[in-house]
């Protein structure tokens, strides 16, 4: 009778269960990294669509939107020829770890003010 060699498929399956292993943690890295840039993604969005909303409120004349989590500053910009009764103005906004800045002319009876810079937007009440 032979002896049994229970060796080699030991060590094979050893083998085995460190490939799934390292492939396991190949996979989460990369799940992790997309999941990251997604949440980057989204809050950079999220700070452009406010920044646009802002800027359509005060072209429109409307009144500004309130938002705790953002840092909204508004600001006169000296160059650039506007029409009649018009002026150019820059909305920076700041949400968390993402800024966004949006150019656009809106009527000078609305941005009668210094800049403002403040959680808010200039002129919310």
């Amino acid at each position: 009778m032979q002896p049994r060699r229970n060796g080699f498929w030991s060590t094979d399956a050893i083998v085995g269960l460190m490939l799934v292993a390292v492939l396991s943690v190949g996979v989460v890295a990369v799940v992790n990294r997309q999941n990251t840039a997604s949440q980057k993604l989204a809050e950079t969005r999220a700070t452009m669509r406010l920044a646009e909303l802002v800027m359509g409120e005060l072209q429109s004349g409307a009144s500004s939107t309130k938002s705790p989590d953002a840092q909204v500053v508004i600001e006169s910009v000296s160059s650039g020829n506007a029409p009649a009764g018009r002026k150019w103005v820059r909305v920076s906004v700041t949400l968390g770890d993402s800024r966004e800045d949006v150019l656009g002319i809106v009527p000078e009876s609305v941005y009668d003010t210094p800049p403002t810079t403040s959680p808010t937007t200039r002129g919310a009440s």
